[in-house]
């Protein structure tokens, strides 16, 4: 019963993975296609630690930068800005992040930055 488990699963993982293998071919193609696409993914892949899926994660999160262009508004979109809080004088705690962000954008920001901070240190 286990062996033939295993064998369905691992013909469900490889249909998942030539699903995934040609949707990224699709989401390349199309990127590939327009100027302006092609331009932005350029821009940010050039950024150290900071790979194709976080570039077409920024640029569909943003919708090519249309709808945030502020660097700072991206930050609090992504969840990386912490903010103090407080009331007049007084503060209420340590700053924190904000709660309703877009987690996989700050998931992939973390990753980057990592992986950046990994390369720096062996130059």
């Amino acid at each position: 019963m286990q062996k033939q488990l295993t064998k369905s699963c691992q013909a469900s993982l490889k249909a998942i993975n030539a699903d995934l293998e040609t949707t990224d071919k699709k989401i390349n193609d199309l990127i590939q296609q327009d100027a302006r696409l092609k331009e932005l993914f350029e821009w940010i892949t050039s950024v150290p630690g900071v790979g194709s899926a976080t570039a077409t994660e920024l640029i569909v999160a943003t919708n090519e930068f249309k709808d945030i262009t502020d660097p700072k508004k991206l930050a609090c979109h992504a969840g990386v800005a912490p903010f103090a809080y407080s009331s007049g004088s007084s503060v209420r705690g340590k700053t924190r992040v904000n709660q309703h962000a877009r987690l996989r954008l700050k998931s992939l920001f973390h990753l980057g930055a990592m992986s950046a901070r990994r390369t720096t240190r062996l130059l």
